[in-house]
C-alpha cells in the first residue's frame, strides 16, 4: 500500500504552524522562555533543557509513548519529522497529544 503524501492545501494555517513550529524547533516549550525572559524549562526526568529532539527521541520518560506511537527505537529526529506522509505526521501529533504537550508546540 502506497502511503499518502500531505497536501498543504487539505490542512488549516494553524495545523501547518504546530508542523513547522516542530521542525524547526520553536515551540512553546522549548523557546518559550527567550521571550519571556526566564530561565529555560528543563526535564525533570532528565535534568536536561527541553526541546524537540529530546522529547521526540532521548528522553526516557517518554519511552513507551515512543514505542507506542512510532515502534522500536532507531529514529531520528528528521526520520519522524522530516516525511510529508500523513500517517508519520499524524503519529508525531498523536504523540504529542498523548504526552500532554501538544498546547505548548
Amino acid at each position: 500500500m502506497q502511503s499518502k503524501e500531505w497536501d498543504f492545501d487539505d490542512h488549516s494555517s494553524s495545523l501547518l504552524s504546530l508542523i513547522l513550529r516542530l521542525r524547526i524547533g520553536h515551540t512553546k516549550f522549548a523557546k518559550q522562555w527567550m521571550v519571556k525572559n526566564e530561565e529555560p524549562l528543563h526535564c525533570i526526568a532528565c535534568d536536561v533543557q527541553l526541546s524537540v529532539k529530546h522529547v521526540l527521541v532521548e528522553c526516557g520518560n517518554f519511552y513507551h509513548e515512543r514505542i507506542r506511537h512510532f515502534g522500536p527505537g532507531g529514529f531520528t529526529v528528521k526520520d519522524l519529522l522530516g516525511s510529508e506522509d500523513v500517517g508519520s505526521i499524524k503519529r508525531v501529533l498523536d504523540f504529542f497529544r498523548e504526552i500532554g504537550l501538544y498546547s505548548d508546540i
